[in-house]
């Protein structure tokens, strides 16, 4: 007799084969946490929070060799850094496994309008020191250049975890300037226990790696989440998020922005969470909203930022 499959029978049986793979990597780390729970600690942390190398793109190269380059030491990492052009500063915060000059394409027409460009690479990421990461860390990165009177950072742009952190540090800070948000990692928490139940990892042992970086850098993930920290905030901000993001999902983000009258939020369609970086539109809105916030408030000149 034959037996006829339809599309349908065959998505049902890849979805119950990955979840009984889950079920099993589970129950397999179940079992090594209770017998040896340091060794798989380190090993879970390792696996998650070790960023994936990114080789750069000949226009990120192009950007770099013309960079004005220089350190700053954050919890013992040498965080390399660049800037250019002179003005207000504006501050890139980039998201996980990037490096700064993922914006590259945001640099020209602010230069342009009179702005200086600041990114750098966090803990563990590009050229930065380190190997393993996290949000804290990448917060206290934000903090130090946010912090650093030579900058004279005005503004700040944000990716993803790069757009979280950012957001703590100008809480952390009490700063209130123009920021951008684009892909944020809002809900942070809940997308860190997201990912570890699709992998089948116990919660119980991301909450103890938590706690440990908690407890070492000083801060708390429920009480620092974003979409706590965020409700503090009164001054404009605009958030960029594209429905089809498959990385943070648009779902998971706007209900936590619906609420506050002072989030604009920009949706775009079919950009995903990475070409958001390189969108003609997006760059345009970006900076245009930085110009209107910055310029007239640093006495910079209308005639110039037009030509950007």
């Amino acid at each position: 007799m034959a037996v006829h499959y339809s599309n349908r029978d065959l998505h049902s049986t890849n979805v119950r084969m990955r979840s009984l793979k889950i079920k099993g990597t589970s129950l397999i780390i179940r079992g090594l946490w209770r017998c040896m729970p340091a060794r798989m600690e380190r090993w879970v942390a390792d696996k998650f929070f070790t960023p994936a190398g990114h080789a750069m793109t000949p226009g990120e190269r192009r950007w770099l060799n013309k960079a004005e380059n220089f350190q700053i030491t954050v919890n013992g990492h040498e965080i390399r850094c660049r800037k250019w052009g002179t003005g207000p500063g504006i501050l890139f915060s980039h998201g996980w496994n990037g490096r700064g000059a993922n914006f590259h394409a945001f640099f020209p027409p602010l230069i342009k309008a009179g702005f200086s460009v600041i990114c750098f690479d966090a803990p563990g990421h590009g050229d930065s020191g380190g190997r393993l990461s996290n949000y804290f860390e990448f917060s206290d990165t934000v903090r130090a250049l946010l912090t650093n009177a030579d900058l004279n950072i005005k503004g700040a742009i944000g990716h993803s975890v790069g757009a979280a952190a950012l957001v703590n540090g100008l809480e952390k800070e009490n700063l209130r300037i123009p920021a951008v948000l684009l892909a944020p990692a809002i809900d942070l928490k809940g997308i860190l226990v997201t990912t570890f139940n699709r992998f089948g990892i116990p919660v119980t042992i991301l909450m103890r790696i938590i706690k440990r970086l908690e407890d070492r850098l000083g801060y708390s993930l429920t009480d620092d989440n974003p979409a706590r920290l965020i409700e503090k905030f009164d001054t404009e901000m605009v958030v960029v998020h594209d429905r089809r993001d498959r990385v943070i999902p648009f779902d998971a983000v706007e209900p936590h922005l619906r609420p506050h009258r002072h989030i604009r939020l920009h949706v775009t369609e079919g950009l995903g969470h990475k070409r958001i970086l390189f969108d003609d539109g997006v760059i345009a809105l970006v900076v245009t909203h930085l110009k209107l916030q910055l310029m007239s408030k640093y006495g910079m000149n209308e005639k110039r930022a037009a030509m950007a």
